[in-house]
């Protein structure tokens, strides 16, 4: 396939430190780790390879090695005016005319090869792009910034071909043959024989490049892998996609590659939400506490009254509030007047009946003076001990800043109210006219009728 000519710019130091990468890799339980994976900064981007050797070859591990370097040499040395498809599909070409003449070497390395996946990562164009191409069963996965994961590459096996022949996925699994591979380097290919051999992704803020071997699918879900790339650097989710896979009891080698394009993301976005409305709640929270005691120092509306003296207030009554009483109406009845048991009945006393008078109490507010602005409100100050304690009226919630930095109210020139306590004149001090010491009237003394002139004979 004839390369593609294209200006491709060279790997820019800020595409560096946007890109963070590791790799991890374990024998498990084999003998020897006949897996080999490589990640290498060069002029046209970063490149990230992983090779799988075949176990049952001599000398898997030999093959495995020698396809990444070739692979890499070739993507290190690729002109730069070739598109990033080119320089890939170059490369791995290179990888399998090198490992058919590495077979083909030596009699006992008839049923050896590996596996290979991987490509170049570089920026072009303004775009971040991901050039991946595959041979064999080694994987590629896209995780993005979401958590949602698809793989990128297709498997070079038996069970994949007999997928495309129609044949059920259940019947297709339990074939005897399922595993076996396909396509793999060693063998003499054409790569346009290759199926779905290359892929290119464009990536984004956030998403996540990983290369992994069989080991590591077969032990470790789909879901799991990408939940274990989100968490911690490249190199931490690589070490933890090993561990996952031995401590699952993993037969064959582990190898993970993991590549993450941080982006220039502001970490208030590629942050757990979770972490953000934390830090969110936390800020007002603080800010809620330092206003609250900022309010409590200046004393608040419930701050206990203390006197204060006039040297002190200037001679007035400084943050007095007076409150308006209620009008009371006290009804006053009066008796009737009786005459007490043996007093003279010549002459009736004349009864009193007292009709009930309504004493109307006076008011006991006096007007109260204009409140003080809330922002530059003082403290309360007590009354002085011998004037009766007032009922404060509620403040608003605002807190008032210091006492020391707020002037005092205008001086109240009013009197203080008079005692909110102060009783109704009783009705049984008002006396009632006694009635009883009214003295009766004299008796009148009529002038006895003069002797009659007439003689009575």
């Amino acid at each position: 396939m004839a390369p593609q000519a294209m200006v491709s710019p060279r790997m820019s130091s800020s595409l560096r430190s946007r890109l963070d990468y590791g790799k991890s890799t374990d024998k498990a339980k084999r003998e020897k780790n006949e897996d080999f994976a490589e990640l290498h900064e060069t002029a046209n981007g970063l490149v990230a390879l992983l090779a799988d050797g075949m176990g049952g070859g001599a000398d898997g591990e030999r093959f495995s090695k020698q396809a990444v370097e070739t692979t890499l040499a070739d993507l290190h040395q690729a002109d730069s005016q070739l598109t990033g498809q080119a320089k890939v599909e170059h490369a791995f070409a290179a990888a399998i005319r090198e490992l058919y003449e590495l077979r083909q070497s030596e009699p006992h390395y008839k049923s050896s090869g590996t596996t290979l996946v991987g490509g170049l990562i570089e920026e072009a164009e303004g775009k971040v792009q991901a050039h991946i191409a595959n041979v064999g069963d080694s994987r590629a996965y896209l995780v993005d910034a979401q958590g949602r994961i698809r793989q990128i590459t297709r498997d070079h096996t038996h069970y994949e071909r007999l997928l495309e022949n129609r044949v059920s996925m259940q019947e297709a699994r339990t074939h005897m043959q399922a595993g076996r591979l396909t396509h793999v380097l060693g063998n003499a290919l054409e790569l346009d024989q290759i199926p779905k051999f290359f892929r290119s992704e464009q990536l984004f803020p956030g998403d996540t490049l990983v290369l992994c071997t069989d080991g590591i699918y077969k032990r470790v879900k789909d879901e799991e892998i990408a939940q274990t790339v989100a968490r911690g650097s490249a190199q931490q989710a690589a070490d933890a996609l090993v561990q996952l896979a031995l401590q699952r009891q993993a037969q064959d080698n582990v190898t993970a590659v993991v590549v993450r394009y941080k982006g220039a993301t502001p970490w208030w976005m590629s942050a757990p939400r979770m972490v953000v409305i934390g830090a969110i709640l936390l800020v007002l929270i603080a800010s809620a506490v330092g206003l609250g005691m900022a309010y409590g120092s200046a004393g608040g509306p419930n701050a206990p009254l203390v006197p204060v003296s006039p040297a002190e207030s200037g001679g007035q009554i400084v943050g007095a509030t007076v409150t308006t009483l209620p009008t009371t109406t006290v009804s006053v009845a009066t008796p009737s007047a009786t005459l007490e048991p043996g007093a003279p009945t010549s002459t009736p006393a004349p009864t009193l009946t007292a009709t009930p008078t309504a004493t109307p109490v006076p008011p006991t507010a006096t007007p109260q003076p204009p409140p003080p602005p809330p922002t530059r409100q003082a403290p309360q100050q007590p009354l002085p001990q011998s004037q009766p304690q007032s009922q404060p009226q509620p403040q608003p919630p605002t807190p008032a800043p210091p006492p020391v930095e707020q002037p005092a109210p205008p001086p109240v020139e009013q009197p203080a109210p008079p005692p909110v306590e102060q009783p109704a004149p009783p009705p049984v001090e008002q006396p009632a006219p006694p009635p009883v010491e009214q003295p009766a009237p004299p008796p009148v003394e009529q002038p006895a009728p003069p002797p009659s002139l007439v003689d009575e004979t």
